[in-house]
């Protein structure tokens, strides 16, 4: 006895929503040490350290990475009207809309911004020296920044609305009825690199289901 499948169900999406921008160039540049100062002495005429240089200061902290793209509403089922004649075996009727589509994925955090120059040992070269500072360092880098909130997902497509006129079944009829899930949240993006870092973005908010399907079965006498 052959059976009969009858599907009514929209396609779901094949990709994501496009990911979030990522940060690609890092923060600013800290700002530059104080430079070394010197005293003359006289009695020997060298130079002693007055003033160490002192180290530059921290990069600039890193932009949040871009948000997710939001993903699509899914796919419409179809509305759709059949006339059957007289079905031999059993007839199952699928029927609903599609899936949501995926949010995007955050972008990821920019990076923290190189650390500022050291301050300069001599900036003047003083000579002769008697007693030098003792040198300074670059400064740390910055914070990395968050990365970027996932997109939304999609709500699932609309039902479909099927209509089956039919003459006869030998068989059982099956309908199957169901409504289009919402897409997965994005997920949040990476933070930037750096000293430490603010953290991964946070997930995409959660879509809602679509509308049920509707199957009407009518006998046609």
């Amino acid at each position: 006895m052959a059976n009969k499948t009858l599907d009514f169900t929209a396609d779901p999406y094949t990709q994501p929503a496009n990911p979030g921008t990522a940060q690609t160039q890092p923060a600013g540049t800290g700002g530059a040490g104080n430079d070394g100062s010197y005293n003359y002495d006289s009695s020997n005429c060298k130079y002693n350290c007055k003033t160490p240089p002192t180290n530059g200061d921290i990069g600039n902290t890193g932009l949040t990475g871009n948000n997710g793209n939001d993903g699509a509403t899914g796919l419409p089922g179809p509305v759709s009207t059949w006339t059957l004649t007289d079905v031999v075996g059993d007839l199952i009727i699928n029927a609903g809309g599609g899936n949501g589509q995926d949010g995007g994925t955050g972008g990821n955090g920019q990076d923290g911004g190189p650390g500022g120059p050291a301050g300069r040992l001599n900036p003047t070269n003083l000579s002769p020296i008697n007693n030098a500072c003792t040198a300074a360092s670059q400064g740390p880098q910055g914070v990395g920044g968050r990365g970027g909130t996932g997109g939304k997902g999609g709500d699932g497509g609309t039902g479909a609305n099927v209509i089956i006129y039919y003459n006869s079944i030998t068989g059982n009829a099956t309908t199957n009825v169901s409504s289009g899930k919402p897409g997965n949240p994005g997920t949040g993006g990476p933070p930037g690199a750096g000293s430490t870092n603010l953290g991964p973005g946070d997930n995409g908010a959660t879509g809602n289901p679509g509308s049920v399907s509707k199957i009407n079965l009518i006998p046609l006498s």
